[in-house]
């Protein structure tokens, strides 16, 4: 038998050689069939990743308990650790959570039958302040060090009884003293810590700015209002703050000029007002209307219109400017059925989260006018109250039920630590799905979202309705003489009835 072999000297086989018999090495088969286009390629991948994207969300982690026994108004989040959080209750309870150990390490009952409207941390998240309709502000001391964290055997004892089966040095350190009250003028209703200086806001007939050492505030803010129910220090210009009241109106503040700057009047009342920690001047507000919207601070109102000093009276600061017209909302935001109660934004300012009295939360990038998740369950009733986490992979909600709920804020992302395959995979999945979101199954799978029959009833009556007044505008233009009829107006500039600077 004769047996013939083929050989090659490696310069030939490496493709270095010349002439007729050189031949280049490829690291791969290069039949056609085997390699399809591309484009229609990573246009499947997209789909397959939409739906396991779908598949794999699971958004809802834990309920921290012992819950309170009344509805939750208030969290607020460590600016030290990404472990601690505070709630408070309308029972009159505060409570500090240990967050990765889903426990409560430290509850205070100021006041009994007290109801506390909000909470912050301090400056330093050396004290949780709490205030209450009672016209008292609480400060409860929380250790700050590394042992805050550890743990050691026994219950955490507090006014209002035992919570829990441990005691941590956060816990033992308000239960040893350093606890500290202030005593307002009036019923208190929101309370926001500066960044950077022991200061805090207060809201009630007036924004008081209150020195943590001193006992009387060292500033009175109004503008002719007789109740407001929010405040928020702005995280980068630090010396600006915006409050919304029950007039409709949002209004911001300086506390250098010691005098308010703007005045924002909404068709509605908003609720709630959340600065963007990354871009100094946009904030969100969420509306009585179900709507959120975003504003840049400088391009609130334009620089035309007629200059009308506002009224002064006696106690009130005075107005600086005139009335113009309004420019209008960055963005409208628009996805809920209800009250929007709470805004809060993530770390990175690029996404933020709300709640609402329709029961459900919804998480929103920045710049987009509908939700890109919406969480909720069959027993969660109002929601009055959400926070990120100091991370920004978690969102929490306190709602009517007495409960504060943990949620992740991608919903399909293991919380897992990641392996470098893993992380990749997800980063290459999701950037494809981005890649062909105009795709129409792409786009149908990864915003299908499931709600609960009332609100997508609720949602098919509002969208109803638009269309009706939309057609019925068209109609009247088609019906009357040329220029009677003034265009309608912008979304952005619907809400807004005028500006006061």
């Amino acid at each position: 038998m004769k047996v013939k072999v083929l050989s090659r000297s490696d310069a030939s086989w490496k493709g270095t050689s010349d002439g007729p018999g050189a031949v280049r090495r490829t690291g791969r088969n290069p039949a056609a069939h085997l390699h399809p286009p591309s484009r229609p390629l990573e246009a499947v991948r997209a789909l397959n990743a939409a739906k396991v994207g779908r598949m794999l969300a699971r958004p809802f982690l834990f309920s921290l308990a012992p819950g309170h026994v009344d509805g939750v108004y208030g969290l607020a989040r460590s600016r030290v650790s990404t472990a601690l959080v505070a709630s408070a209750s309308a029972d009159g309870e505060l409570k500090l959570w240990h967050l990765p150990s889903q426990r409560a390490i430290a509850a205070r009952t100021p006041l009994p039958r007290a109801f506390i409207r909000d909470v912050s941390f301090s400056h330093d998240s050396s004290r949780v302040l709490a205030v209450s309709d009672a016209k008292l502000i609480y400060a409860m001391r929380v250790a700050t060090d590394g042992d805050a964290l550890q743990t050691r055997a026994g219950p955490v004892e507090g006014v209002g009884g035992v919570y829990g089966g441990e005691e941590t040095a956060a816990g033992a350190a308000a239960a040893a003293g350093g606890e500290m009250s202030y005593l307002a003028s009036a019923p208190l209703s929101a309370i926001d810590a500066h960044y950077k200086r022991p200061l805090f806001a207060t809201a009630s007939d007036a924004v008081e700015v209150w020195d943590e050492t001193r006992s009387e505030p060292l500033q009175r803010l109004t503008w002719g209002v007789d109740s407001l129910h929010t405040v928020s220090w702005n995280p980068v210009e630090r010396d600006l703050l915006a409050s919304a009241a029950s007039d409709r109106s949002v209004t911001l503040y300086d506390i250098r000029e010691r005098t308010p700057l703007r005045k924002l009047v909404m068709a509605l009342r908003a609720n709630a007002v959340a600065w963007n920690p990354m871009e100094a001047f946009n904030f969100t507000i969420g509306c009585d209307d179900g709507n959120c919207y975003s504003f840049d601070m400088r391009r609130l109102g334009g620089a035309s219109g007629s200059k009308a000093k506002g009224p002064q009276t006696a106690g009130t600061a005075r107005p600086r400017g005139g009335v113009g017209p309004a420019v209008g909302a960055r963005a409208v935001h628009k996805d809920h059925v209800g009250a929007v109660m709470s805004v809060s934004y993530s770390p990175t300012g690029r996404e933020f989260a709300s709640g609402s009295y329709d029961r459900t939360v919804r998480l929103w990038d920045t710049e987009a006018g509908r939700s890109k998740e919406v969480y909720h369950t069959k027993r969660m009733q109002k929601v009055f109250s959400v926070l990120y986490s100091g991370d920004g992979r978690y969102v929490l909600s306190g709602s009517d039920d007495s409960d504060v709920r943990v949620w992740k804020a991608d919903a399909s992302r293991p919380i897992k630590p990641l392996l470098p395959p893993e992380q990749a995979a997800i980063n290459y999945a999701t950037a494809v799905v981005e890649r062909h979101a105009a795709l129409p199954d792409v786009r149908r799978i990864a915003k299908k979202r499931h709600v609960p029959k009332p609100i997508k009833t609720a949602q098919r009556i509002r969208a109803e309705i638009a269309a009706n007044e939309v057609r019925k505008h068209r109609n009247v233009v088609a019906n009357s003489a040329k220029g009677a009829v003034p265009k309608r107006k912008p979304e952005r500039q619907r809400s807004i009835v005028r500006e006061l600077e």
